[in-house]
């Protein structure tokens, strides 16, 4: 209920008074600050008069009620300097639901603001239930125990049951005390966490930033929250943890195998050089001095020159049958070479104008040695008139042994594919 007394211009006064009932909200911001809302109705009585006190005209012939319904919503701010001291700031609109205020009929309500600012003392002792000095009426905890009176804070709460975020969950409990403002009617009531605190796969990341928020429990996880097996780094459609090839192109996606390497990622042999740019798929390249990367196996270039001159022939005069010193001479040599790569296939081809009847013991018993498995050696026996040897290796490596200027030359001629 309120009396007021309003003065429109110097010709008017208007005593008035009004009772009201409605709805109050309170919303603490902080602690000490707390915000409420009023929204009241109620009925105004008004009696309009001149400044000599005699009734305005239209009042007096009765041309209107001089009473009215009216709503007058009101926001107010308190903030607590002390447990006993207060500021108090208010602002009201009133809405009557009348234009004769005034005594004059404008057609339009003669609604008006009104703000207002103050101060409140407590000089007397209110309740206190909890005994911790601070009064029920501006308690936020009236159930202290008695035990923590000392510790309480300005509004009554001890360290038990103290809310620092105003979150409606006490620091005991809260596994978020500091929960910002915007999520406080937001929270986990069992936890006190706002949307942006939880952390629901418990691994480090919270559910705000989380793109993988049910990763399985003590898995290493990324900034995003996810583990390898959830992250698929090049958008192939297979995980990390079974993708070989992390980087696949994305024009490469649609040709990704179970490994997850795109088509020009694969290497077939694994010898390094993909299938795109391998020329041998099948056949590991050599990573030795030679630096071609074609994929297929290189072969070693030397020349071996042993001086005839310090030698017998390799053949009796006009036979093919190999003297004792040219044994010597293809066992020392080729055989050294061949035990080096034991892996290789090698062809051996005489040339020679004896080659058709070349069926000597010691030739036949050198072919052996220098194979001991006969089927991966293939003989050939040619009728050329050059009294030379050649020896090579299947299509990864080739030997030459020529007789030539009273020279040998025992050569390795590398074969591009």
């Amino acid at each position: 209920m309120a009396a007021n007394s309003s003065y429109f211009n110097n010709e008017l006064t208007d005593p008035y008074f009004d009772i009201s009932g409605g709805l109050l909200f309170y919303y603490y911001l902080s602690e000490g600050i707390s915000v409420s809302t009023e929204l009241p109705f109620g009925v105004v009585f008004f009696n309009p008069k001149d400044k000599n006190g005699n009734l305005m005209p239209n009042n007096y012939s009765g041309v209107y009620s001089k009473h009215a319904l009216m709503f007058n919503p009101q926001l107010n701010i308190n903030i607590w300097l002390s447990p006993t001291i207060s500021m108090d700031l208010s602002s009201r609109l009133v809405l009557p639901f009348t234009d004769y205020l005034d005594d004059f009929n404008a057609f339009s309500w003669d609604s008006y603001a009104s703000a207002k600012i103050g101060f409140s003392f407590f000089l007397t002792k209110s309740y206190d239930a909890d005994q911790d000095g601070i009064a029920d009426d501006y308690d936020f905890d009236i159930h202290t125990p008695p035990d923590e009176v000392e510790l309480i804070d300005q509004f009554g709460r001890g360290p038990s049951n103290r809310d620092s975020d105003n979150d409606g969950v006490t620091d005991k409990y809260d596994m978020c005390p500091t929960t910002p403002v915007d999520e406080r009617f937001l929270v986990d009531t069992l936890t006190g966490c706002g949307p942006s605190e939880r952390d629901t796969d418990k691994d480090g990341v919270n559910d705000n930033l989380d793109k993988c928020p049910d990763t399985r429990r003590n898995e290493k996880v990324d900034i995003n929250g996810c583990a390898l097996y959830q992250r698929d780094s090049d958008f192939d459609g297979i995980y990390d943890d079974k993708d070989k090839c992390l980087n696949t192109p994305y024009f490469d996606h649609l040709q990704v195998d179970s490994s997850g390497c795109g088509k020009s990622e694969r290497d077939t042999d694994n010898d390094g050089i993909v299938d795109l740019y391998d020329e041998c798929k099948d056949n590991l390249e050599d990573y030795n001095y030679f630096t071609d990367n074609d994929g297929c196996a290189d072969t070693v270039e030397y020349d071996i020159t042993l001086k005839l001159n310090e030698l017998k022939p390799l053949f009796e005069d006009s036979t093919s049958t190999l003297t004792k010193t040219g044994e010597n001479i293809l066992h020392a040599q080729p055989l050294s070479i061949i035990q080096y790569y034991p892996t290789a296939i090698w062809t051996l081809e005489v040339k020679s104008p004896f080659a058709a009847e070349i069926k000597s013991k010691k030739i036949k018993n050198f072919i052996d040695e220098l194979t001991k498995d006969s089927t991966r050696t293939n003989i050939k026996f040619s009728k050329s008139n050059d009294e030379e040897i050649f020896m090579y290796l299947d299509k990864e490596t080739a030997k030459k042994i020529a007789i030539e200027n009273q020279n040998i030359y025992l050569l390795n001629k590398k074969e591009e594919k």
